[in-house]
């Protein structure tokens, strides 16, 4: 069983900020992180985000002329 708690809210609004796209330093600012590395520690990046991420990389196998 998981007790819901403060520090369980911020981390869960980081991980969804971040996988919505939204900056770094906005996410930082709303959830009160002083560093990036702590802001970073406490992001999860979901595999739906990662695919997309993946999707904008260019398909050096077939370029475009």
């Amino acid at each position: 069983m998981h007790t819901l708690s403060f520090h369980s809210l911020r981390h869960t609004t980081t991980s969804i900020l971040k996988n919505a796209g939204v900056n770094s330093a906005v996410v930082m600012d709303v959830i009160g992180h002083q560093s990036t590395a702590i802001s970073t520690h406490y992001t999860t990046i979901d595999s739906d985000t990662k695919r997309r991420a993946m999707e904008r990389m260019p398909d050096i196998l077939n370029p475009t002329p």
